[in-house]
């Protein structure tokens, strides 16, 4: 596979992000997220403002929420856009490996899951990135996708 990527970067003229746009990017992606989730849960948390530990049980009771939430912001951006927010802020796109387009509806699922998965794994899944010369995290691996760089 390593070959195989080399000669399409290579013939494509593609470079990857470095790791800080990606982080960056990937940090954005949580804000939002992390701010949809604040707007979502406000009632709640407005209601326990005082009494960390009844925040604490409102974050727990919707991790399910949250991983979903993930779960689909991931797939349905990367699905029809290429990119999350944070990756196009950061002028990044996620492309198949066998077509260099958007990934199709079932590898992005596939990535999706494996990512939002990745966040409860405390991220392990994703540190494989930082050993990877093309910056390929697991769930990039598994789907066969690459992040590019746009700029």
């Amino acid at each position: 596979m390593k070959d195989r990527l080399e000669e399409i970067f290579e013939r494509e003229n593609l470079r990857t992000p470095s790791m800080f746009r990606r982080i960056m990017a990937y940090a954005i992606d949580d804000l939002l997220i992390s701010l949809l989730m604040v707007v979502i849960l406000w009632d709640r948390i407005e209601a326990h403002a005082s009494d960390p530990e009844a925040m604490i049980g409102i974050i727990n009771a919707a991790l399910l929420e949250i991983v979903a939430i993930r779960f689909f912001y991931q797939w349905i951006f990367v699905t029809f856009y290429g990119a999350t927010l944070g990756k196009m802020l950061f002028k990044m796109r996620v492309v198949s490996i066998d077509t260099l387009d958007n990934p199709a509806l079932i590898p992005s699922a596939i990535r999706s899951a494996i990512r939002a998965a990745g966040e409860i794994l405390f991220y392990i899944p994703l540190a494989v990135a930082f050993m990877d010369s093309f910056k390929q995290a697991l769930h990039d691996k598994v789907a066969k996708t690459v992040v590019v760089s746009l700029a």
